[in-house]
């Protein structure tokens, strides 16, 4: 009788999590993505200018630019969705620009360049799901170039999972800052010594070293030997 009271207790208690740790399944969520900051960077040494153009979009969705994550029932199903009040381009590109303004650099925000020293970022995963767990992942893939010449090339993760007692707008918005957080601690790093590191002069001799350079001939001098003389030696005359 005590083993029995003992599985239905725990058959209750599995029940009463699921009804209550998956919150309300339908409805979508709204929420607002602030700047992310660095835990730590280094001050730069110079006022290096750079620009920072609008990330691009590359998540495997058909969602909007400011989709950010899924809401699920009990069974996993996707009842409703979660959206940003900003684009996440515009997010993702405010965080790096703070950062780096932050640490001393000059920078400018653009649209999009491929003139100059700047920096192009490709989203390929940004998003917070979430069933008993929220599950907030963030994946960006970060070049440093100058015109069309890539100085910099590396991808910035960051993975952050709680438990999802009640799948609010404040929840998933936690989630995904913290990823976040994790993603820019870092990459702002290692931006900021690639841009430190960044000589112009040094960089147009690799820039000049790659492009291709006409085969150049060389002259070639002819030389025609007299032809000998079909005069005898003296002493035969």
């Amino acid at each position: 009788m005590k083993k029995k009271l003992e599985q239905l207790a725990m058959v209750a208690f599995v029940v009463g999590t699921l009804s209550f740790g998956g919150g309300c399944a339908f409805g979508d969520r709204q929420v607002s993505l602030r700047p992310v900051y660095a835990y730590k960077i280094a001050q730069a040494t110079t006022k290096q200018k750079v620009q920072v153009t609008l990330p691009e979009d590359g998540r495997n969705i058909k969602q909007t630019n400011t989709f950010v994550g899924y809401v699920r029932n009990g069974y996993g199903m996707h009842t409703a969705s979660v959206f940003s009040k900003k684009t996440i381009n515009d997010w993702v590109q405010e965080c790096i620009v703070k950062n780096l303004k932050n640490a001393g650099f000059n920078v400018t925000k653009e649209k999009k360049t491929t003139k100059g020293l700047y920096i192009s970022t490709l989203m390929q995963v940004l998003e917070c799901d979430a069933q008993m767990q929220y599950n907030a992942r963030v994946i960006l893939k970060t070049k440093l170039k100058k015109d069309d010449f890539t100085l910099f090339e590396q991808t910035f993760s960051g993975n952050f999972k709680q438990t999802n007692w009640a799948a609010s707008s404040s929840g998933y918005q936690q989630c995904l800052t913290k990823a976040m957080k994790q993603c820019v601690d870092r990459m702002i790093p290692a931006l900021a010594r690639e841009l430190e590191k960044y000589q112009p002069s040094i960089t147009q001799t690799a820039i000049a070293s790659t492009a291709k350079t006409p085969k150049t001939v060389s002259k070639v001098t002819t030389i025609t030997a007299k032809p000998k003389s079909n005069q005898l030696p003296d002493f035969l005359k």
